[in-house]
């Protein structure tokens, strides 16, 4: 007989899909996320667990992340809980930018050097997602996102719990 290991799973007021539109410039529009628990608390529950991880997923119709190493800043980012301005997306490189499609050679337009599917930035429903498992960055105290200031440009996210296992 197996058993699984204890979970702990802290929410946020940021835990339902969110629709962002009507911000172009890159990072204009902003959620901060508030946890059901203190930094200081969260920080000590990561401090003692084995691994923590927190899922995002962006979907977009012609919206760019802007992650393909074309432009700087990123369209869209998400912020460390110590306000690093992260310009990778789950499952990408946090060095080299991109997102988990970048990894596997997945991505919609990789041939036109794309790092993440939303890259593509036509008007096709995509997305991008996967989990954060750096836990010195973990929780995501913020989420920025920009180039869905057109008519024909709309995203939305979700962010889920901080999951830790004991």
């Amino acid at each position: 007989m197996t058993s699984s290991p204890p979970t702990a799973s802290i929410g946020h007021d940021q835990g339902l899909r969110t629709k962002t539109d009507g911000h172009e410039s890159a990072g204009s529009h902003v959620f901060r996320v508030l946890y059901d628990v203190t930094i200081r608390q969260l920080t000590a529950l990561m401090a003692n667990s084995t691994n923590c991880k927190q899922h995002l997923k962006y979907e977009c119709y012609s919206a760019s992340i802007g992650a393909n190493g074309f432009r700087v800043p990123s369209n869209s980012w998400w912020v460390s809980r110590d306000g690093e301005s992260m310009t990778y997306w789950p499952g990408g490189d946090p060095k080299l930018g991109g997102c988990a499609c970048e990894r596997t050679n997945t991505c919609a337009g990789g041939e036109f050097g794309n790092k993440c599917n939303c890259d593509m930035n036509d008007h096709t429903w995509r997305q991008d997602e996967g989990y954060i498992t750096d836990v010195t960055k973990l929780p995501v105290s913020e989420l920025r996102f920009g180039d869905t200031g057109r008519s024909d440009e709309l995203a939305y996210f979700t962010l889920g719990p901080v999951q830790c296992e004991n």
